[in-house]
């Protein structure tokens, strides 16, 4: 048995997988109506592709077959967890569940989630779940009932801000403990562009930091989600000058312009360079439908979210310790582990540490740095 991530080009074997185990495993737990409301006959495939595209699930393969997928959503979710119909009881979904254990340690969740029907809950329990709420809700007029399983993991590491992980109780550092970064940041030099003996010099000004209220604002307003240290951060002091986002009050074209250069620096690479990545399987042979593509793959990747100028990390896995990517078009490297370490490399501050041996992995960003 092979376990690896979904290729493009396997929607409609992983379809075929889910609707068999939805229609004939899981369906004497629900009426006709709910389960063909869940595996209708005839499904909206553009949107079962963009799924999994955003998702990229972890498939199990056994002498060429897919037979089973599970999905790791950044909040730790367990979602879509199928088992192909006709093997059942193979230990399928015990290879799929360590990796999805394993992606999510790597990842730094403290830990795994899942909604499970009757039928699933004899796994998880096995497996070191355990049951936190019995839920029902009305499904095509009908009672569908669920549990809410959980288990903890546990850390592979544990630090502080600076370090790129969680403190020792694992959860993100708050505001009080980037205040003398914040502090070492006021009236730091920078320049910026092609710089030259006459280039004009720049200090590093705060205003007051980000209420809770403008926090949502501009999450709504602009579809992202800050990473819980990047918001502990602006909610500390925002920056203020040229290059520095203003989440207050900036323009709102101006910004979506800036959120949107990854994505554009992308598909101009792709029309002008011939670049393709590998991970995305085989390019289309036309230029608008290799665009296409490319387009909804990059949607369905993380958000990279503008600190300063070119300098962007990711909103998801939604953790701290995310790293800070300098990015022009294809071209991406690492400037920061974590966003402390970044900042204190952009602006030539002291008590940067080595960085650790791997990196923590983001979806399609990750693959390319070079």
């Amino acid at each position: 048995m092979e376990i690896r991530r979904f290729q493009i080009g396997e929607e409609a074997a992983l379809w075929s997988v889910y609707f068999g185990s939805t229609r004939n495993v899981v369906a004497q737990e629900y009426t006709a109506a709910q389960v063909r409301r869940w595996a209708p006959n005839n499904p909206d495939m553009e949107a079962w592709t963009r799924r999994l595209a955003r998702t990229r699930p972890f498939v199990a393969v056994i002498n060429g077959e897919l037979v089973g997928f599970a999905e790791l959503e950044p909040d730790g979710h367990i979602d879509y967890f199928y088992c192909h119909q006709d093997f059942q009881r193979r230990g399928i979904g015990s290879a799929l569940l360590a990796a999805v254990e394993d992606e999510a340690r790597r990842l730094g969740f403290s830990s795994l989630f899942a909604e499970v029907s009757t039928t699933g809950i004899p796994f998880f329990l096995a497996k070191g779940f355990l049951i936190e709420e019995e839920r029902t809700k009305l499904v095509c007029n009908a009672p569908a009932k669920q549990s809410l399983v959980r288990k903890r993991l546990e850390m592979l590491g544990t630090s502080s801000v600076g370090h790129g992980r969680q403190s020792a109780e694992g959860t993100p550092m708050d505001r009080d403990d980037w205040q003398p970064l914040v502090e070492q940041l006021h009236g730091a030099a920078y320049q910026f562009g092609v710089v030259s003996a006459n280039s004009p010099v720049y200090r590093v000004e705060f205003g007051a930091g980000l209420s809770d209220a403008e926090v949502a604002a501009a999450e709504s307003r602009f579809a992202l989600r800050f990473p819980p240290d990047l918001r502990a951060f602006l909610q500390t002091a925002l920056p203020q000058g040229p290059q520095f986002p203003d989440w207050r009050a900036g323009d709102e074209l101006a910004l979506r312009e800036w959120l949107d250069r990854p994505r554009q620096g992308v598909l101009l690479d792709i029309e002008q360079g011939g670049f393709w990545l590998a991970e995305w399987g085989p390019r289309p042979p036309s230029m608008a439908e290799a665009l296409r593509l490319a387009g909804e793959l990059i949607a369905a990747a993380p958000r990279l979210i503008p600190i300063y100028a070119h300098r962007m990390i990711p909103d998801e896995p939604h953790l701290p310790g995310n790293p800070v990517f300098s990015v022009y078009q294809t071209d991406l490297i690492y400037y920061g582990f974590d966003l402390a370490d970044y900042l204190r490399h952009e602006f030539n501050l002291p008590g940067r540490e080595p960085w650790p041996t791997h990196m923590r992995p983001i979806r399609l960003w990750g693959d390319l740095v070079s």
